[in-house]
C-alpha cells in the first residue's frame, strides 16, 4: 500500500529477529526497515476522494499521427494497427493512477491497463469504433466518465457491402448461366439421338 512517494525510507521492511510490525495501544502501526523505524497513524490517514480526469493524448496510425480533420475521425483504408495514448491527470500520486479500456465494436469487456498509459491494436477491420478509457486515482477511485473518441476505418472497395453484393449478383448469373448451359447441352443432346 505504500511506497517510497508517501514518506517510506526504503521498501524493504523486515524486522530479522524481530516481528516485521506491531501495533501500539494508541493504534500506530510501527515497522523496522533496514533505514530506521516508520510509523503510520491511521486515523490521520486522508483518501483521495478526487477522481482523476481522463484525456485521450493522442491517436498513433500505423506508427505515426494523423492529421487533425473531421469529427469522427475518418481512417483511410488499410491502416489497421492503432495506438492511442491516453492519461490521468492527479497531482497526489501521479504513477499510481490506473486505467482500463474497452474500443466499443471490438471489445467485449473493458481491459485493464494497469498504469500503462496506452492501447495498442494490432488489426482492427474496417467499420465505426468509439475508444474509452476510464481512470482511478491512488485509492480506488474511478472516473466513471473517462474520455472517449469516435472513429471510423475506411473500407477498401472490395470490402464494401456493394461489391460483395455485385460478386453474389455475379455468382447467381454465373452458376444460372452455367445451368442454362447445361440443361441446354443436354436437351440438344437428346433430340440428336431422337432424331
Amino acid at each position: 500500500t505504500y511506497d517510497k512517494g508517501d514518506g517510506l525510507p526504503t521498501l524493504e521492511c523486515s524486522g530479522g529477529c524481530q516481528p516485521a510490525g506491531c501495533v501500539t495501544e494508541d493504534g500506530r502501526l510501527w515497522f523496522p526497515t533496514s533505514k530506521g523505524l516508520v510509523v503510520v497513524n491511521p486515523g490521520e490517514v486522508r483518501i483521495n476522494r478526487l477522481p482523476p480526469p481522463v484525456v485521450i493524448e493522442d491517436i498513433l496510425i500505423d506508427g505515426t499521427r494523423p492529421v487533425p480533420g473531421d469529427r469522427p475521425l475518418r481512417i483511410p483504408p488499410g491502416h489497421n494497427r492503432l495506438e492511442f495514448r491516453y492519461t490521468g491527470l492527479s497531482l497526489v500520486a501521479p504513477e499510481k493512477v490506473r486505467f482500463e479500456y474497452r474500443l466499443e465494436g471490438l471489445d467485449q469487456e473493458w481491459i485493464d491497463a494497469g498504469t500503462r498509459r496506452s492501447a495498442n491494436y494490432s488489426y482492427v477491420p474496417p467499420g465505426r469504433y468509439t475508444f474509452h478509457v476510464a481512470a482511478c486515482n491512488n485509492d480506488g477511485i474511478w472516473n466513471d466518465t473517462g474520455a472517449s473518441l469516435t472513429f471510423v476505418i475506411l473500407p477498401h472497395f472490395w470490402q464494401t457491402w456493394w461489391f460483395r453484393s455485385l460478386n453474389i449478383v455475379l455468382l447467381a448469373l454465373v452458376i444460372s448461366g452455367t445451368v442454362w448451359s447445361a440443361t441446354r447441352r443436354r436437351m440438344r443432346w437428346r433430340l440428336e439421338r431422337l432424331e
